[in-house]
């Protein structure tokens, strides 16, 4: 974590405090969770979809119509993130 703080000009102490913060909002695992990593299986789309669905780890979902391009999936998922 040193080392990515240094190559992006950040502090070591800030880079610790966002990660407790990550992990008090359900962004981040906290120390005492299951594992990380779960294993998953793409499903195998049939059509293209008609619309997108957003899970928070709060339970919050999103759903909208159409398949978003990144820049306003950028800003949906940001404004998300601060509903925590």
């Amino acid at each position: 974590m040193l080392a990515y703080a240094a190559a992006h000009t950040l502090t070591i102490k800030d880079l610790y405090q966002w990660k407790t913060a990550l992990a008090r909002r359900g962004f981040l695992p906290s120390k005492k969770s299951a594992p990380a990593f779960v294993a998953i299986a793409p499903a195998v789309p049939t059509a293209l979809p008609t619309s997108c669905k957003v899970t928070l780890p709060n339970s919050v979902r999103f759903q909208f119509p159409g398949n978003p391009d990144a820049s306003s999936l950028r800003e949906i998922l940001t404004a998300a993130s601060r509903l925590a």
